[in-house]
């Protein structure tokens, strides 16, 4: 859906814009994410790292986590020939997996396979947040919560 000009309800959300975002994975303040609730996410793991499903709210899979062309996160169709593999670490940066986790409740950190972390960016022109491969300097931690171990 590009449409000439996007806004918001009828407001004037900023300037025109050209593009459409929606695929695209942005972030959220605590505050605005108590109110609408954090995604589930599925982790299909392989020798190489982890595919990250977007769960609809019934625990369907809906789409998948890719990184595009200018590094931004965004979900794509499940059957896409567009595929990233990510990896979680701990603290020391170190390559850990769900079987090693105990509990469930973790604070870890993700990397796409060529060992670039992901963090926020911003897009000139843009009054949203998005999560994209970033130098480790801007990498964010992420608080994992796993509801079942399959």
């Amino acid at each position: 859906m590009a449409t000439e000009l996007l806004g918001s309800g009828g407001f004037f959300a900023g300037r025109p814009q050209l593009r459409d975002d929606s695929n695209l994975l942005g972030y959220r303040s605590d505050t605005e994410l108590s109110a609408v609730g954090a995604p589930q996410l599925f982790f299909s793991g392989s020798r190489d790292g982890y595919n990250i499903f977007i769960l609809d709210e019934k625990g369907h899979i809906q789409s998948r986590i890719n990184k595009n062309r200018v590094n931004l996160l965004e979900a794509v169709a499940i059957d896409s020939d567009q595929n990233t593999l990510f990896n979680m670490t701990n603290d020391q940066g170190e390559i850990i997996n769900l079987d090693g986790l105990d509990g469930d409740n973790h604070r870890t950190t993700l990397m796409t396979e060529n060992d670039k972390y992901i963090g926020g960016m911003t897009i000139r022109g843009s009054n949203y947040r998005y999560l994209a491969q970033v130098s480790a300097d801007y990498k964010m931690a992420f608080e994992l919560k796993i509801i079942e171990r399959l």
